[in-house]
C-alpha cells in the first residue's frame, strides 16, 4: 500500500447552480452544500507535497466552478508535479474570462455536460440550464485552448426503469463539434428517488477488490475523506483533513476496515450496490 494513492479526487464545491432532476444537489437531498476554502486545501497540499500523485480530479458532487480559486488551485497542483488535472462542469459559467483561465492554468482536461437527446431535453433536464448557449461555449473554448487540453463531452440520458436499453448517440452533440471532443454517452434510470436510482452504472466488484479503494483517495470540500466518487452524500466518511494527514487517513483503520469488509463479502451498506 502506498503512502497515498495515485489519483486525488479533490471537490472544489458541493453546491451547484443546476437543477436537474437526476442528481441529489438538483432534487435538494444533500443536507449542506459549500465551496472548498483556501485552508483545506492548503492542509491536502501539504500532504501532497511529499507524496505527490499522478492525477487529480478537481471534482465531486457539485460544481467545481463556483470556486473561485479553482484555476489558482489548478495551477499548484501542474507546479506541484501532477501530471494529469481534469475537473468536471456542467458548462453554465464558461463565459470568456472563464475559458482564458483553463487555458492559461495548465488544465489537462475538462469534461462538461450535455444530457439528454435534444437541446429541448437537456434544458429540461438540467433545470436552469441554457444548452445552446453551453454549446457556444465549448466552441470558443475549442478555439482557444491547445493541444494540451482535451475537452470530452459527457451526455446523461434519463431511462425508463422497466425497460432500460443502451443510451444512443445524441446526434446533435456529434453534428456541432464532430471530433473535435470526445465523446461520453451514458443513463441513468429514472427512478422515483436517487437512492433507489442505478447512477451511471456503478463499477462491480472483482475477487474482492475496490479499485476505489485501493487506487483512489476523495476529499469532500469540507476535508472529508469518503470511500468513493458514489459517495457524495458522505455516508461513509472515513477522516478529515482537519484532524489527520492524508497518510493516516489512508492507511488508517477506518479505511482498512472497508476494504477488510469488501475482501470478506461483508461490504458497508453504501457499497452493496456494486456487488
Amino acid at each position: 500500500m502506498k503512502a497515498i494513492p495515485d489519483v486525488i479526487r479533490i471537490e472544489p464545491a458541493s453546491a451547484c447552480n443546476l437543477r436537474c432532476v437526476y442528481c441529489p444537489t438538483g432534487t435538494g437531498q444533500f443536507k449542506k452544500t459549500g465551496i472548498m476554502t483556501w485552508r483545506i486545501f492548503d492542509l491536502i497540499m501539504r500532504d501532497l507535497e511529499s507524496n505527490v500523485p499522478r492525477v487529480a480530479v478537481m471534482y465531486h458532487g457539485g460544481e467545481p466552478l463556483l470556486c473561485k480559486n479553482l484555476w489558482d488551485w489548478v495551477i499548484r497542483l501542474k507546479n506541484l508535479g501532477v501530471k494529469h488535472v481534469k475537473t468536471v462542469t456542467n458548462g453554465t459559467l464558461l463565459d470568456e474570462g472563464v475559458i482564458r483561465k483553463i487555458v492559461a492554468s495548465g488544465l489537462d482536461e475538462i469534461e462538461i455536460s450535455i444530457d439528454g437527446h435534444s437541446p429541448e431535453e437537456s434544458n429540461a433536464l438540467r433545470r436552469g440550464s441554457d444548452c445552446q448557449k453551453i454549446m457556444n461555449s465549448i466552441e470558443r473554448l475549442l478555439v482557444l485552448k491547445d493541444e494540451s487540453l482535451s475537452v470530452f463531452v459527457s451526455n446523461v440520458q434519463l431511462e425508463n426503469p422497466d425497460s432500460p436499453s443502451e443510451p444512443k448517440t445524441a446526434q446533435f452533440i456529434m453534428d456541432t463539434f464532430g471530433d473535435a471532443v470526445v465523446y461520453k454517452c451514458s443513463y441513468v434510470i429514472n427512478w422515483a428517488g436517487f437512492d433507489k436510482a442505478g447512477f451511471i452504472s456503478p463499477q462491480k466488484i472483482q475477487d474482492g477488490y475496490c479499485p476505489h479503494l485501493n487506487e483512489t483517495m476523495t476529499i469532500r470540500w469540507n476535508g472529508d475523506v469518503v470511500p468513493c466518487c458514489y459517495d457524495i452524500t458522505s455516508k461513509g466518511v472515513l477522516g478529515n483533513v482537519c484532524k489527520d494527514s492524508l497518510v493516516d487517513i489512508w492507511n488508517g483503520q477506518s479505511y482498512e476496515r472497508v476494504r477488510r469488509g469488501i475482501r470478506e463479502g461483508n461490504p458497508l451498506s453504501f457499497c452493496k450496490g456494486c456487488f
